[in-house]
């Protein structure tokens, strides 16, 4: 039979506890957002609920495997990447209100798709492609909320698009 141990990959399990921990916070944040309501029966609020719950339960589950995990040698934690992707999670959840939706999250897809693309992916053709799927992805989102759920997504006070 064998032997449950932790691992003592240290930095790979600080890691993964500051993110369930940052994953609890941003719900507890959630679930202070003011219920709406809409066709479906939910608000805006609901996005985010899920979103943030979804994170919970991945890092959750991250951290136990992690921990269990065998052996002490490197794990692929790679804390520069780690704490850029907190950073901009961070950006993004504060510029949402003062800059909208859409434009955070261009900004937000494009930045995290630089910091994970390799080294030779970072070439004019790749940054184009990149920046492409910056832009669709969170026009298409805004897009559906908007038109299929009625639910509008924080246009910016200080940046704000008619769509």
């Amino acid at each position: 039979m064998k032997k449950i141990s932790f691992s003592k990959n240290y930095a790979s399990n600080t890691v993964n506890i500051v993110m369930l921990m940052a994953g609890v916070a941003m719900f507890v944040s959630a679930m202070r957002i003011d219920v709406g309501t809409g066709p479906v029966g939910a608000g805006s609020e609901i996005v985010p609920r899920i979103m943030t719950l979804a994170w919970v339960i991945l890092a959750a589950a991250i951290l136990i495997t992690g921990l269990f995990k065998e052996g002490e040698g490197q794990t692929g934690t790679n804390l520069k990447v780690t704490f850029i992707t907190l950073g901009l999670l961070f950006l993004y959840a504060y510029g949402l209100r003062p800059v909208g939706f859409l434009i955070t999250s261009i900004l937000y897809c494009f930045f995290q798709m630089l910091v994970f693309a390799p080294a030779d992916r970072r070439s004019k053709r790749h940054i184009l492609i990149y920046a492409l799927i910056a832009v669709a992805a969170p026009a298409i989102m805004n897009f559906i909320f908007t038109n299929v759920f009625s639910i509008v997504l924080p246009r910016g006070t200080f940046i704000s698009l008619p769509f």
